[in-house]
């Protein structure tokens, strides 16, 4: 009778143990996948990972998350400009975004793309929400000394009324997932911004991307909600 009795309860403290601990691995794999996992506990294994991996750091992580959701744009809300003459030309090395603004319709709307930017030529990003739309770009250029031109693609963005706004993956899983599978030993991650990307269609689609810039050029687009690479550009 006693042997029974401790039976039992052996079996039921078993269990109770499996319980517990099938929930915790469930707790953990939630966790992971929460865009909002780990806070600075996150970061820090991020850059625990990238240093073991080799991988320099020239941008601080961001740590903040947002719910977003795609966009659309439609073929008819798509403006080009192209070879449009500034009515006077900007010495490079006085690059006064001000002026610009004066000559250049809804100027105010773009943000500088400090990566895409260089010597020959400025470029700006509109920006929808204060996020910028990585393929709607005013691009100034002219001569090595001068800026004579600019080409401007301006959108009107449709918000979808029906989807609703999911919370984008955090940069830290990003870049997580980058050095593990695609990043190398010596390289440098320059910039980190989230942004819109989509693909050539009408309604174009533009879904939260997260763009991860390397100091050699290497540019990866990673989708926000998937985490898949879905853009990767090699320079």
């Amino acid at each position: 009778m006693e042997w029974g009795r401790a039976k039992s309860i052996l079996i039921f403290t078993f269990l109770l143990l499996n319980l517990l601990l099938g929930y915790q691995l469930w707790i953990n794999n939630i966790n992971l996948l929460n865009p909002f996992f780990g806070g600075s506990e996150i970061v820090q294994e991020t850059r625990e990972l990238l240093e073991e991996k080799g991988i320099a750091l020239d941008e601080e992580i961001p740590v903040e998350t947002l719910s977003l959701k795609q966009i659309t744009i439609d073929s008819e809300h798509i403006y080009e400009l192209d070879e449009m003459k500034l009515t006077q030309p900007i010495e490079m090395d006085q690059f006064n975004i001000k002026e610009i603004s004066q000559e250049i319709k809804n100027f105010d709307q773009y943000q500088m793309d400090e990566i895409l930017s260089d010597e020959k030529q400025k470029i700006f990003n509109q920006l929808y929400e204060n996020l910028p739309l990585f393929d709607v770009q005013l691009t100034l250029y002219g001569t090595e000394d001068q800026l004579t031109h600019y080409n401007q693609r301006s959108a009107i963005v449709i918000p979808d009324m029906i989807q609703e706004e999911q919370e984008v993956l955090a940069a830290p899983l990003i870049i997580n997932l980058l050095a593990e599978n695609y990043l190398k030993q010596g390289e440098v991650i320059e910039d980190i911004q989230l942004g819109y990307q989509g693909f050539e269609s009408n309604p174009q689609v533009l879904f939260p991307k997260w763009r991860i810039a390397m100091d050699g050029g290497d540019i990866y687009y990673v989708h926000a909600f998937t985490g898949k690479v879905e853009v990767v550009q090699f320079q």
